[in-house]
């Protein structure tokens, strides 16, 4: 993990952020766009945890022929707590 991702990681929950949802390399846009609405769908949408919908969102990108290399959907991580805010 580069020290970037953790400084800014850590900087957003020292500013009392529950969690953080990064990437650990650049990403493609187009990728990243779809893999965040699928995520932002189930945590938001579903009330899942970051964690559970990020899993979900992942395969979502798995099981499509455009994203389905890992580079487009391996990146991210969630850190911090994976509790949604509600």
């Amino acid at each position: 993990m580069e020290r970037g991702v953790v400084g800014l990681s850590r900087s957003f929950i020292g500013a009392g952020a529950g969690g953080v949802v990064a990437s650990l390399w650049k990403v493609f846009d187009e990728s990243t766009s779809a893999l965040m609405k699928e995520f932002y769908d189930r945590m938001v949408g579903k009330k899942e945890s970051a964690a559970a919908a990020l899993v979900d969102a992942r395969r979502v990108l798995i099981e499509s022929k455009e994203f389905a290399h890992p580079f487009h959907w391996s990146p991210f991580v969630v850190i911090g707590t994976d509790r949604a805010p509600w």
